[in-house]
C-alpha cells in the first residue's frame, strides 16, 4: 500500500512538473513572438491563442480600454462571447479588473455580485479569471473562462499575469514604432518637397515677377 501511494505521488509530481515545463516553454515562445510584432492586430492574434493554451480554458477574450468603455476586441472560445461589443467600465468584470488594478478570480459567476448575469446567461461561462493588461495604468484585460466550476489556480493566474505584462510591453513598442513611422513619413514628405523646390529655385521668383508686371500694366 505504501509503495502504491509513493508511486501515485511520484506520478502526480512528474505530471505537474511536465505541465510547468510545457507551459513555460509555450510562454517563452509567445514572448519571443511578441517582441517582433508591429501591429496591435498581431498582438491580439498571438495572445488570444496563447492565453487559452496556458490556462486550459474553454474560452478567452482580449479586451482593450476605450475611454470609459471596455471593448471586447477578439476571443478564442468554444462558443460565442462578446466579440466586437463595448460595455461601460463599471458594468463588466473586465472594467472592474482595470479600475481596481488587480485580477478578478470568480469560481461561480452566479454567486458574485460583480457579474452582470444577463450578459452571461446566453454563454457557456460558469467560472472565470480576468487579469488587467498593465497594473499601473491598465490598457485592457485578458479573460479566461471555463464551462464548468473551476477556481483558477495560482499557476494559471501567474501565467496570465506574465502574459499580460508582456502584452503591455508589446503594445507600447507598437505604439512607439507607429509614432516613429509617422514621423519618418512626414520627414520624407518634407524633404521631397524641399528637394523639388531646390531643383527649380527660379520658378517662384519668375512667377512673382510675371504677376507684378501684370499689376503694373
Amino acid at each position: 500500500m505504501k509503495n502504491i501511494l509513493q508511486t501515485s505521488i511520484y506520478q502526480e509530481q512528474n505530471s505537474h512538473q511536465s505541465y510547468n515545463l510545457s507551459s513555460y516553454n509555450r510562454l517563452l515562445s509567445v514572448v519571443k513572438d511578441l517582441a517582433c510584432v508591429r501591429t496591435i492586430e498581431e498582438i491580439i492574434e498571438i495572445v488570444r491563442l496563447a492565453a487559452r493554451d496556458l490556462t486550459n480554458a474553454d474560452g478567452v477574450t482580449f479586451v482593450l480600454r476605450d475611454g470609459e468603455c471596455c471593448h471586447y476586441v477578439d476571443e478564442n472560445a468554444i462558443g460565442p462571447l462578446w466579440k466586437g461589443m463595448r460595455f461601460p467600465l463599471r458594468s463588466c468584470i473586465s472594467g472592474w479588473a482595470m479600475l481596481n488594478k488587480q485580477a478578478a478570480v470568480i469560481e461561480d459567476i452566479y454567486q458574485d455580485a460583480r457579474i452582470p448575469l444577463d450578459a452571461y446567461k446566453v454563454t457557456f461561462v460558469k467560472s472565470l479569471v480576468m487579469v488587467p493588461i498593465r497594473v499601473s495604468d491598465p490598457l485592457g484585460a485578458i479573460g479566461a473562462y471555463w464551462s464548468t466550476r473551476h477556481r483558477a489556480t495560482p499557476e494559471e493566474i501567474g501565467l496570465l499575469e506574465i502574459l499580460t505584462d508582456t502584452t503591455a510591453v508589446a503594445i507600447s513598442n507598437v505604439q512607439l514604432f507607429q509614432k516613429l513611422t509617422n514621423q519618418n513619413a512626414l520627414k520624407d514628405k518634407f524633404i521631397a518637397m524641399l528637394a523639388h523646390e531646390l531643383r527649380n529655385p527660379v520658378a517662384p521668383i519668375s512667377n512673382g515677377v510675371q504677376l507684378l508686371k501684370l499689376k503694373l500694366g
